[in-house]
């Protein structure tokens, strides 16, 4: 059950943060210094999405180990790839900023 919480935190953290970070998009593009009241929240959700995707991945090694019956692959699957995108966002976001 935890496991799946917080695969779906992770979930909607990235889905929120990449929507923020469209609406923030205009006034980042701008040259005039402009700020959007939602500038820092992509941020501070992907750092959110880094910590519960952590969780996530921690949470279903265990309980692919503890449960006795076990999730269906896919499902599996997707919790993986829930769990490690927020990591592999930051680092499209780092080797973007270094060029």
């Amino acid at each position: 059950m935890a496991w799946m919480l917080a695969t779906f935190a992770t979930f909607v953290a990235e889905i929120i943060a990449f929507g923020a970070w469209l609406l923030a998009l205009p006034y980042a593009a701008s040259q005039q210094g402009d700020y959007h009241p939602l500038s820092s929240l992509p941020g501070l959700l992907l750092y959110l999405a880094v910590i519960t995707g952590a969780i996530a991945v921690i949470l279903g090694v265990v309980t692919q180990r503890v449960r006795k019956q076990q999730a269906p692959a896919r499902i599996k699957v997707f919790a993986l790839i829930v769990g490690t995108a927020p990591l592999v966002a930051i680092l499209a976001l780092v080797l973007l900023n270094l060029r």
